[in-house]
Parts: structure tokens; sequence; C-alpha cells
């Protein structure tokens, strides 16, 4: 068949399949290969080696922008050892690579978050908790890390809102260049986390209309 396998020993395997696709087949099986041992060294709670082969499952890949299934589980999986080992900076820099991939992906927005928090930086963290909590009031980790991040900053609910905002910004339209709607809208996202989901008293600056982030917006 065209383009099929050459059916004897003398015909040219270059003329038919290229030097690049046996390049291409190589790097495919060595990246399942450590994609699957990575698994395994996961579930012994060998994160060290997990990370290492899921690293080298990632760098096995075909290098494009696509966000294909087999790059979103090998950096998810990466970002997951990251955090099992203590390393939130990697796994939140591993994590925000996921979301500019796939915005919608929750395992990593609440990683990063996790992450972010473990960073001392509880504003960052809260903004991705309350991404997700917008989406599903009942997500418990992310109900408890906002909770966290509140204690740990009384001026988050303020804070929080400068964080959103930057995240309507990156989503705006060319036309919809309006820094107040985008304050009001990050204002009504965070409200909706804190007040009906928290149980927090609303705060006045909370009011109006304003645009509303859906799960297809690109919030990374």
């Amino acid at each position: 068949a065209p383009g099929g396998p050459p059916n004897s020993y003398s015909a040219s395997l270059g003329a038919v399949w290229p030097p690049a696709f046996f390049c291409h087949a190589t790097r495919s099986m060595v990246g399942v290969a450590a994609f699957l041992a990575g698994v395994l060294r996961w579930r012994d709670s060998a994160f060290t080696e997990a990370a290492a082969l899921f690293q080298q499952a990632a760098e096995a890949l075909p290098q494009t922008d696509e966000a294909t299934p087999e790059r979103i589980k090998c950096l998810n999986n990466w970002a997951a050892c990251m955090i099992k080992l203590d390393r939130p900076k990697e796994a939140a820099d591993l994590c925000t690579q996921t979301l500019e991939l796939e915005p919608s992906n929750k395992k990593a927005r609440l990683r990063r978050g996790l992450a972010l928090e473990a960073l001392q930086l509880p504003a960052k963290a809260a903004a991705d908790m309350v991404i997700l909590l917008g989406e599903d009031a009942t997500l418990v980790q992310a109900v408890d890390c906002l909770r966290r991040c509140l204690d740990q900053s009384p001026s988050l609910r303020s804070d929080v809102v400068g964080e959103l905002t930057a995240v309507l910004a990156r989503v705006a339209t060319e036309d919809e260049d309006k820094t107040a709607a985008r304050i009001a809208g990050a204002q009504l996202l965070a409200e909706k986390a804190f007040v009906e989901v928290l149980g927090l008293p609303p705060t006045q600056e909370a009011q109006g209309e304003g645009p509303q982030l859906t799960s297809g917006a690109q919030v990374a």
C-alpha cells in the first residue's frame, strides 16, 4: 500500500519512510515508556524518580504549542510530583504551562493555587481558588485553601480583586478595554466565593454589573 512499510529488505527504508519518521517514532516510544515508568514510581511513592520520568516523557513529545492530551498528562503528573517533593515554585511553573495550553484544566489550577499558597502568595492562590469555585462551589480543597488564605492575609478580599482584574484584562477583547468594567467583574467573582461559599458578609464595593468569567475563558 502507498506509504506503508516496504515489502522487502531490498527496498530503501528512507524512500518510503523518511528518517524523521523513525526519529519521531523512537521519541514517542521513549516518551510512552518513561510515562508508564513514572506512573509506577509514583505508586511506589518514589516521587523524585517519578518526576524525572515525567519530565523525560514530556521532553520526548513533539515540540508544539498544541494542548495534546499526552502533554497535559505529563505536565500535570510532573507538577504533582513537585508538590509531593515540597518544590512549590517548580509546581506552580508547570501548572502555568498546563493552563496556558488548557485554561479549563481544574487539576492544574488547583495545584497551582496550592503551590502559590505554599509560596506565601495568598492573593494569587486565592484568585485560582475563586475561579475554581465559580465553576464548582463544592470543591472542598478550594474552599479550605481560600479560608487559609483569608486567615493569612486580612486584606485578601481586596487583594484578590486586583489579581482577578488582571485575569480579566488578559481575556478582554480589543473593544473591551474598560478597566472599571473589569474591576466590577472581578469584584463579582470574588464576592460570589466569599459570600456564597464562605458565608462572609458582602462588601460595599461589590455592587453593580460586570463581565462574567466563563469556563471557556482563557484564564491562565
